[in-house]
């Protein structure tokens, strides 16, 4: 058979894609319950979000997250690829995620030397590599969930998270959830992975691997086929 990429576009910008509600793919959140701070308490409460992606499909699939460029993001708490979204269990009414402001702390200066110079290696080792076109990749490749998943395999992972203020080594992000003590609560979880963009953002290797491989590129949003209750204190 010959060696084919597979790339799936859609008709219409990715956000308005329809969630993918085959079951190839199944995600799932392994955690009992999550937990946060009332929001006008401004406390951090820091989650071990657990979760695993098995594949029921008899393909090669990979994974290439589409991060913060679709309304879901836009709509959520959200860290490296990963979204949270969060219900009201007495009508199933979704939050509001408010805006908050960076949180740079007092060391300011230190954070921003070690961004600096983070950046500056990764730069370097992208021009020896001769890939200074795929910033993006290199640059979250630890953070963000890029993989392959092979047929009937399952797959685990685990973020830190919070749901309700910043952290100061988190200042990266700003958008959390408007909680409140006494409410009830549960989470979704998503992931997005876009096939449209792996020419121009992924190194030579892993598309001569997709290639070789007959892999088949994931496009779509992924749905945990599970919810969790959200305590707020």
């Amino acid at each position: 058979m010959k060696n084919r990429l597979y790339i799936i576009p859609c008709l219409f910008a990715f956000f308005s894609c329809k969630k993918n509600t085959t079951d190839k793919l199944e995600l799932k959140i392994l955690n009992d319950t999550l937990i946060a701070y009332d929001f006008d308490l401004k406390k951090d409460t820091i989650n071990l979000l657990q979760f695993e992606v098995q594949n029921n499909s008899d393909v090669i699939y990979y994974f290439n997250p589409l991060i913060n460029t679709n309304s879901l993001f836009n709509q959520s708490v959200s860290k490296n690829d990963v979204s949270l979204r969060i219900h009201s269990k007495k009508d199933n009414r979704e939050v509001n995620y408010k805006e908050l402001p960076f949180n740079f702390g007092s060391n300011k200066s230190l954070r921003d030397s070690a961004v600096r110079y983070n950046f500056e290696h990764i730069t370097l080792d992208l021009e020896r590599l001769k890939a200074s076109d795929k910033f993006r990749y290199y640059a979250n490749k630890e953070q963000n969930n890029h993989f392959f998943i092979h047929p009937k395999e399952k797959l685990f992972f685990e973020i830190y998270i919070n749901l309700t203020d910043t952290l100061n080594s988190e200042y990266g992000r700003s958008r959390f959830a408007y909680l409140k003590r006494g409410n009830d609560y549960f989470a979704k979880m998503y992931l997005t992975s876009d096939s449209t963009t792996i020419k121009s953002e992924l190194p030579r290797n892993i598309l001569k691997t997709i290639k070789e491989n007959n892999v088949t590129v994931y496009h779509g949003i992924l749905e945990s086929k599970n919810s969790i209750p959200v305590k707020v204190f």
